[in-house]
C-alpha cells in the first residue's frame, strides 16, 4: 500500500527514478479531495483525525477515526461529503443476482451497485444468520433472522452495501420506525447487556428524530415496477466502460440518436492523490489542502 512508510522503501529503492506515489503523497497527501471534507467536522477530534487519515497517516489514525467519527450523527456533513468523494451517486442499478429487489432502478440514485457488494450482502446475511451482528459500535444479538424478517435483514444488508443515495441523509442510516420494528421482533433479549433495549439499540443505528432523512427499507422489499421499461434509459458513464482507469468518462452529447457513434468519451485525468479514487480531468485547476 502506497501509505505505508515500508512499502514506500521498497518502492523508492527498487527504481529511484521512479518514486512518483512517495513524492506524491507528500505534495498531496492521501486523497485532497476528502482530505477537503475534514473541514467539515464538527468537533476538533473528528478533525484532527481525519486530517491525519487522508493526509499521510491512514496506518495510524484510520481505525480511531472509524470508531470515533463514521458513526456520529453531528458528523452527517463531514461523512456525506466522504461519501461523495469516495462513491459518488450514479443512477440506475442493475445485474444483481441476490439483492434483486435493487434491480431496475434506472432513474435512481446508488453509490455502490455492482456484483462485488451484492455478494457482500448475502455474505453479510449468511454471518449474521450465526446471531450476532457486530456493528463498529456495538453488537447486536439476533433471534433466528431465517424466520423472523428474512427479506428485512435481506433489505438492510443490501441497503449498506449498494448505499442508496438520499437527498440530506447519511447513507448507513435506517429509518427508525424500520429499526424499531425490526429489533421488537428479532433482537435476543436474552443476551443484550444491561441498559440494552431495541430502543436504545436504534439510538445508535438511527437518526433521532422520527422525521430525520433516512433509508426507508420499504422500497425495497418488493421489486421494483419498472422491470419492463429499465432498459430505456441508458447510462454512457457508469462504472463498466471503456475509459481508462486515469481518465474521466463524459457523456458524448454530440452523439445523435440512431447515429453510430460512442455514446461517452474520455479525457485524460489526474487522481486528486496517491490512493484517491476521484479524477479531475487534466488541465483543470483544483484547490487542494495544505
Amino acid at each position: 500500500l502506497p501509505h505505508d512508510k515500508l512499502w514506500q522503501c521498497f518502492l523508492r529503492n527498487a527504481d529511484s527514478e521512479k518514486s512518483e506515489p512517495v513524492s506524491r503523497i507528500h505534495n498531496v497527501g492521501m486523497d485532497s479531495a476528502k482530505l477537503q471534507c475534514c473541514f467539515r467536522a464538527t468537533t476538533m477530534t473528528c478533525q484532527r483525525l481525519c486530517i491525519k487519515t487522508y493526509s499521510s497517516e491512514w496506518e495510524e489514525s484510520w481505525i480511531e477515526f472509524e470508531q470515533q467519527c463514521q458513526y456520529q450523527l453531528a458528523e452527517s456533513p463531514m461523512l456525506r461529503c466522504l461519501s461523495e468523494v469516495e462513491e459518488p451517486c450514479e443512477l440506475g442499478c442493475e445485474g444483481l443476482s441476490y439483492c434483486t429487489h435493487f434491480n431496475h432502478r434506472p432513474t435512481e440514485l446508488f453509490r455502490n451497485c455492482d456484483a462485488r457488494t451484492d455478494q457482500a450482502a448475502k455474505m453479510h446475511v449468511e454471518i449474521w444468520e450465526h446471531g450476532l451482528i457486530r456493528m463498529p459500535t456495538v453488537d447486536i444479538p439476533v433471534l433466528d433472522i431465517v424466520n423472523c424478517y428474512p427479506d428485512t435483514w435481506k433489505a438492510i444488508a443490501c441497503a449498506l452495501q449498494i448505499k442508496p443515495c438520499q437527498t440530506k441523509a447519511h447513507s448507513r442510516m435506517i429509518c427508525r420506525n424500520d429499526c424499531m420494528n425490526l429489533l421488537s421482533h428479532c433482537v435476543d433479549r436474552s443476551r443484550l447487556m444491561e441498559g440494552q433495549t431495541p430502543d436504545t439499540l436504534c439510538d445508535v443505528l438511527s437518526p433521532p428524530e422520527i422525521n430525520s432523512p433516512c433509508i426507508s427499507l420499504t422500497p425495497f422489499l418488493e421489486r421494483s415496477q419498472y422491470s419492463h421499461t429499465a432498459a430505456d434509459v441508458t447510462h454512457p458513464c457508469k462504472a463498466n466502460n471503456s475509459c481508462g482507469k486515469n481518465e474521466v468518462c463524459l457523456v458524448n452529447r454530440s452523439c445523435q440518436s440512431g447515429e453510430s457513434c460512442s455514446p461517452f468519451i474520455c479525457l485524460p485525468g489526474c487522481r486528486m492523490g496517491a490512493v484517491s479514487q476521484l479524477i479531475v480531468t487534466g488541465g483543470t485547476y483544483t484547490v487542494i489542502p495544505r
